[in-house]
């Protein structure tokens, strides 16, 4: 299994509490262009959906039997807050291939989520998002929050190693 990491805007991010249909915890992630390329070797079933912002968004997602995903800020401290629509975050997720049919098959699974940059979820009375903007998550280096599709086997050093 290998670690692989994207990093962009997300949605939908239900990380304290998994949903109430699918008993899964999840998030959707704004991939650019080069992580969509390297998103679709990947060969998972997961489709990635445009947006009116331009960026393919793709959803990661855990089942809560496997456990709750890890989510920190740029420093490893544990996040607690509800995350809103548009914060930076960098998502972990495994990956894992087989063969069937003659065909190679791929499957990624949400391990942690990294906040780069928080806007707090606050509910309005009409049921709709209220966005507070919380600023950057502790003090990491510029190539820590902006890491994208890096992966633990990868050698190229221009690639950092996120720490969670």
């Amino acid at each position: 299994m290998t670690m692989i990491y994207f990093s962009g805007p997300c949605k939908w991010a239900r990380l304290l509490t998994p949903d109430d249909k699918y008993d899964k915890y999840n998030i959707s992630v704004g991939l650019d262009n080069k992580q969509l390329l390297e998103f679709q070797k990947l060969k998972a079933k997961n489709t990635p959906k445009l947006d009116e912002d331009g960026l393919f968004y793709v959803g990661f997602n855990r089942k809560s039997k496997e456990g709750k995903p890890n989510v920190v800020d740029s420093l490893g401290n544990p996040v607690t807050d509800l995350i809103g629509n548009g914060s930076k975050v960098t998502v972990k997720v495994s990956h894992k291939t087989w063969e069937r049919d003659g065909a190679t098959q791929g499957a990624v699974q949400l391990e942690s989520v990294m906040v780069d940059e928080l806007i707090k979820y606050a509910p309005t009375a009409l049921g709709k998002e209220k966005k507070e903007a919380g600023g950057t998550m502790g003090n990491a280096a510029p190539s820590q929050q902006s890491a994208s599709a890096a992966t633990t086997a990868s050698s190229s050093p221009s690639r950092p190693r996120i720490p969670f």
